[in-house]
């Protein structure tokens, strides 16, 4: 299982690195849209519309929306879509920390998480083909962000992980391991400002900024759980060997990639 999953990806770092410096930026585009729709799909199966069509009616819905906001990318630059998507993580924040196992059985819990799926994924695809168009370097260091502090997270927590940080919605995460995820940012993050070419009054505001990037990509992976908790399913999905869905491999991205791009834009980093 270890092997399976430490291949496939390996495979997915090799392709997503050779999507984004070798694809033109249209193909690029129209590859994040189809990720973007793949895990729409796997959140039909977490949140619903279960009937076939229902379900294609929902996909349409991402489709449309993704694409009249790709428009808007492509001609003004940034997009307030970005700030509405930090918005909804800081609720969705909240409803993590105050979760509890019988909200799950609330009426309103899947049609607002069907509402959710559209706010969640819509922005974080946008976000990607944003920093793709200003540059590819800045989507690398967002994957690199959210690749190291999940990575040093894990590690951190399991041999060092004592307090759970969320009982309720994911028993394997640990205090402890959100801290070692945060400490492997701060030297990324310098390295990133160097490679970058930033000026050094801007180190210390792109520093702050990386680790509430990988503070949000947590949170995004804490709402995935959440969700499959309320689905009872371990996966979103079974299309990646060892890792499951493709919703499992975005999760923190969701998050993450908006909140990166607003921080860039108020740095006067981004057009």
């Amino acid at each position: 299982m270890l092997r399976q999953r430490v291949v496939t990806g390996l495979i997915l770092v090799l392709m997503t690195l050779g999507a984004v410096f070798l694809l033109p930026k249209a193909v690029f585009s129209i590859l994040v849209l189809c990720v973007i729709l793949s895990a729409a799909y796997e959140w039909t199966r977490l949140a619903g519309p279960s009937e076939s069509l229902l379900c294609f009616f929902y996909l349409f819905i991402v489709a449309v929306v993704f694409s009249l906001g790709w428009a808007f990318v492509i001609d003004d630059g940034m997009l307030p879509w970005f700030l509405v998507s930090v918005v909804w993580w800081a609720v969705v924040s909240i409803m993590l920390v105050s979760y509890h196992p019988d909200m799950a059985g609330q009426k309103w819990v899947r049609p607002g998480l069907q509402i959710a799926g559209v706010i969640t994924l819509v922005p974080a695809g946008l976000a990607l083909i944003q920093l793709r168009e200003t540059h590819a370097s800045l989507l690398v260091f967002l994957f690199l962000i959210v690749w190291v502090a999940d990575s040093a997270a894990y590690f951190t927590g399991k041999y060092f992980g004592k307090t759970k940080l969320s009982p309720d919605i994911s028993p394997g995460k640990t205090r402890e391991g959100v801290v070692g995820g945060l400490l492997a940012i701060i030297p990324l993050a310098l390295l990133g400002s160097w490679i970058l070419e930033l000026p050094l009054y801007i180190w210390v505001y792109f520093l702050v900024l990386s680790l509430f990037v990988a503070i949000a990509s947590i949170i995004g992976d804490l709402f995935e759980s959440l969700l499959k908790r309320i689905a009872n399913v371990k996966d979103s999905g079974t299309m990646l060997p060892g890792h499951g869905g493709v919703l499992d491999r975005i999760d923190s991205i969701t998050a993450a990639a908006p909140l990166f791009v607003i921080g860039l834009y108020w740095m006067n980093y981004l057009p």
